[in-house]
């Protein structure tokens, strides 16, 4: 998986779209969709996350964006999310507020890229 900001490595969720050589331009971009939009409401509740101090939610999201970040091969999004997670119960508020913002800023590249590579899906 890449670990650059903005990239993607979409070989795993082209071959679950796939059907021998075909890709499922329907699912590929349902995926996408379902991607875009959970992960755009989980940037919001890590921002709460972050207001109320509540550490566990905030855990939680990291872990929820470090799985789909993964299994789009947004390799360094699911990194940022991934110290997010191990690190909400014990890292400073600053360093949280730091590492959200950044996830976001990587989110916000990551759709950049899809945006740029599959212009249709979302």
């Amino acid at each position: 998986m890449v670990s650059q900001p903005g990239a993607i490595d979409p070989r795993d969720l082209l071959a679950v779209c796939s059907t021998g050589s075909t890709v499922n331009i329907a699912l590929l971009h349902e995926i996408l969709g379902y991607f875009v939009r959970q992960n755009r409401d989980r940037m919001s509740i890590a921002l709460q996350a972050l207001e109320s101090a509540d550490r566990s939610q905030l855990a939680e999201v990291a872990h929820a964006v470090k799985g789909s970040a993964a299994m789009l091969g947004a390799g360094h999004l699911a990194d940022l999310a991934n110290r997010i997670q191990l690190e909400a119960a014990t890292a400073s508020p600053a360093a949280l507020v730091a590492g959200v913002l950044a996830m976001r800023d990587e989110f916000e590249a990551v759709l950049q890229t899809l945006h740029a590579q599959y212009p249709d899906a979302f």
